[in-house]
């Protein structure tokens, strides 16, 4: 009798029992749960240093351009022949039919971006387009040769933490910096679709650094968005979207800076993103007035001087304002006084 229980008995501590199997597994759950978050964070973390290094080529890119020009590119470029008083209302022009637009700034850098192949791809004598669509088409007139390098995807103006972004993706993170201010020059769509030409990137601007007056240290040269259409989005019914290389739009009383934003609105202005917005009209309310992103507790900006900094949406609104401006002749937050 004896054996048999000393023989039960080694049996039993070869092995465990359902509860201390449940004990273990506990105990792991709790730990996946304690590391998860640890895990998560490390990975976002990773992301946006890896914005941060995107946004500072894209800012050395703007630079390289103005050695070589001896001025920053414009925002997008448009018809000479139209003055500056008449961008949000083309006199001539109504909607849907176009002005005539050329390249946006980001198509104007692709040299700089060591992207000469897929800038000799673009036709710059022919229009540019401001909207694809979900056929494969684009938007209002253009030049058909210049659908195809527009529909290509280019990971160099994508954030990784930003999910709209990928491989396939045609979506750009990144917005040069119209200007600033709670006024803009001019503006339409009830007052949403606004026109600033108090910063460094706006139509047809040619702002060299002498003009940077404020300190390249002080001035926004690009942002983050998180605003701009995607495919499939809410906020446009009829699958239109803003590719990388979308020019602005310029028609009678629907005129909109696309690619190019203004320090209006705070950053983050409102919830929601280019797939999440409700209607188009939301989103036009911001995306030309707020820059935006996916990063917990603001967003990353490049500066006239070339770095790269963060700033959280709940920075002053003036001091905001004031740095989307290159010129306002006021000492940051003191509104001049």
């Amino acid at each position: 009798m004896d054996v048999r229980l000393e023989a039960y008995g080694e049996k039993r501590s070869a092995g465990f029992t359902l509860v201390e199997l449940l004990v273990v597994i506990a105990i792991i759950g709790v730990m996946i749960a304690l590391l998860l978050p640890a895990v998560q964070q490390a990975r976002e973390s990773a992301r946006r240093i890896q914005c941060q290094s995107r946004l500072r080529q894209l800012g050395i890119a703007l630079h390289n351009y103005h050695e070589a020009h001896a001025t920053f590119p414009p925002g997008a470029v448009t018809a000479s022949s139209v003055p500056q008083s008449n961008w949000c209302r083309y006199p001539g022009r109504t909607n849907p039919n176009p002005g005539n637009v050329g390249a946006p700034w980001t198509v104007l850098i692709l040299p700089y971006l060591d992207e000469q192949a897929r800038y000799d791809r673009f036709n710059f004598e022919g229009e540019f387009h401001r909207l694809l669509d979900d056929t494969g088409a684009a938007d209002e007139a253009g030049n058909p040769e210049n659908i195809p390098p527009t529909r290509r995807s280019l990971s160099k103006f994508q954030c990784p933490s930003d999910p709209n972004t990928g491989p396939a993706s045609l979506a750009s993170s990144y917005n040069g910096c119209q200007g600033g201010g709670p006024s803009p020059h001019c503006s339409n769509g009830g007052g949403l679709r606004a026109f600033y030409i108090n910063g460094v990137l706006y139509p047809d601007s040619r702002i060299t650094l002498g003009a940077i007056q404020d300190g390249t240290a002080n001035v926004f040269l690009l942002g983050e968005t998180k605003y701009n259409l995607q495919p499939g989005g809410r906020a446009s019914s009829d699958g239109r979207y803003f590719s990388w290389a979308s020019s602005i739009r310029v028609a009678g009383g629907s005129s909109a800076p696309t690619g190019i934003t203004a320090a209006a609105l705070p950053i983050n202005a409102i919830e929601g993103d280019g797939n999440r917005i409700d209607t188009a009209f939301a989103n036009s309310g911001v995306q030309h007035r707020s820059f935006s992103s996916f990063h917990d507790g603001g967003c990353h900006f490049a500066m006239g001087d070339g770095s790269v900094r963060f700033l959280g949406d709940h920075v002053d609104l003036e001091v905001f304002q004031q740095l989307g401006q290159r010129a306002d002749g006021k000492p940051l937050g003191g509104g001049g006084l």
